[in-house]
Parts: structure tokens; sequence; C-alpha cells
């Protein structure tokens, strides 16, 4: 029999702060098969995931090694058939006797209120708009005003929910085939291309941690988006661009228009004279 392993990829700052069983914990992942493979990813979808921790329909796996992370932490998790989907795996998705490998995040942790008076505070705390929440706790890394994002021709991006990591959505053609997406991510550079229309090229504004940063393909209704997920190196940096070289703008002027603005003004101004 394997064993359960954890490998820490991003220490946390809260150490003593470790969920116990019952707390509620906000997660993000990303699950892999024993060939690499992504089969599942709150990433992906944009949105995090949450469960009480010891919840009898998650597996095992995650409700031993979930409760040894700290908030904040980031971990690689490998779980042997035993403490996840076991002989039969999950079809069509998981194999039978699949070892899985997850990449999760400890976002946050919430813990079970008893008496009457916590109860009342709960209430109070739900009724508080997120950003009031975000202010009081300090949990997170920003309010949702001043978050990092912004749009370019051909894509969007912003900050993920705990700033450590840059996502950009690039919406695809409908018959784009994975095999007609290039992406080649390297520490201070980006380049992405669909088909024969390069959308990034470029260095970036700061710089990223190249083994752990990926991209993934999301579906929207009927279409689908590339997303490209760029961990930053220093996770303190607010990132004011995507692109270095979209700190100063190169102004495009269209001459001809421009000659014919001034020779304009050349005429008014020699009509009045001669009047």
């Amino acid at each position: 029999m394997r064993v359960l392993e954890k490998r820490v990829k991003t220490q946390s700052k809260y150490k003593e702060e470790k969920p116990e069983e019952g707390d509620l914990v906000r997660i993000h992942y990303v699950a892999m098969l024993e060939d690499g493979k992504v089969f599942d990813s709150s990433r992906a979808r944009g949105k995090v995931f949450e469960f009480n921790l010891g919840d009898p329909d998650i597996i095992d796996g995650w409700n031993v090694l979930i409760a040894t992370m700290a908030l904040g932490e980031r971990s690689e998790l490998t779980v042997p058939p035993e403490w996840a989907y076991g002989p039969s795996g999950s079809p069509p998705i998981v194999p039978p006797s699949a070892t899985l490998t997850y990449d999760v995040e400890l976002l946050d942790i919430g813990r079970p209120l008893d008496d009457d008076d916590d109860s009342k505070k709960a209430k109070e705390e739900e009724e508080k708009d997120d950003a009031t929440i975000l202010e009081e706790t300090g949990l997170f890394w920003e309010q949702e005003e001043g978050k990092e994002g912004g749009k370019a021709r051909g894509y969007t991006w912003e900050a993920t929910g705990t700033g450590n990591e840059v996502c950009i959505d690039v919406p695809l053609p409908a018959d784009v085939k994975v095999r007609d997406i290039k992406v080649d991510i390297k520490t201070f550079k980006l380049s992405c291309k669909i088909a024969q229309n390069t959308i990034i090229d470029g260095e970036l504004f700061a710089g990223i941690d190249a083994d752990i940063s990926h991209w993934d393909i999301e579906k929207k209704g009927k279409g689908a988006s590339l997303l490209i997920y760029l961990a930053k190196l220093k996770k303190e940096i607010k990132w004011d661009t995507l692109l270095a070289d979209e700190k100063n703008p190169t102004e495009v002027v269209d001459v001809d228009a421009a000659l014919e603005f001034a020779n304009t003004k050349l005429r008014k101004s020699t009509d009045a004279t001669l009047k």
C-alpha cells in the first residue's frame, strides 16, 4: 500500500492556522492523473472550491492531508487509490487503482460557531458586504476595487483572489484545435499564438515562476477560453500592466489626418489675415 504524501511548494505565513474537523475550508486545486493529465481544476473554472473538513463525500486523502496544511500554504498532494477512488476508479475520468496528484492552495478557514451569541455574530457577518469583510479580516490580498487587471486586443487579464498569480483569459474560436495553441512561458517573457494569430508576445511586467505557471482550457457555454496562469516570483508586487512595454505605450499617429488638420488650421489663419 502506498502512503499519502505532501510536498510543500509555498510556505504559509500563518503556520499555526490549520483546519480542524468540521471547519469550512476554501481551496484552489488542480487534479492530475499519473501521466500528468489534468482532469479537474478549480482554477480553470475560476471558482474557489469549499467543503467541510471530514465530509464523507470528500476523498479520504483530502480530509487527511488538507488537515496538515496551514492557511495560505500551497502543496502537492499525492493520493494513492486506497485514499481516493479505490480499485474501481471514477469512470470515465479516473481509471481503476489510480494514484492521483493534487496541487492545492488553502485560501481560507472558517470555524463553526456554537452558542447563541456566536450564531448572532455569524448572521451579522453574513449580512456584511464582501468588501467590508475583506477589510476587517485582512486575510485576502486586496479589496476588489484595487484589483489588478485589464483588457487588451484578444484577451483580458487579472490577478487571482490570492494575488499570487495572474490569469489571462483568451477567448478561442469555435474551430480551434489544441494543436493550434502555442504557449511559451518564460521567467520574463510570454508568447501566445492561436493558429496563425499572435495574441501575446512580449516581456512581462515582472518575473514569474515558469515551472509552476501553466495553461488550461475552460468551456464557456458553446465556446471556450484559453486560461494562462502566471505564478508571480514576488507576490508582493502589484502588476500595473501585463507587459512591460505597456508602461510607456507608444502613441500611434495618423499622419494624413494630422497633416489635414494642420493645413485646415493654416487656411483658416490665412483667410482671417487677408480679411
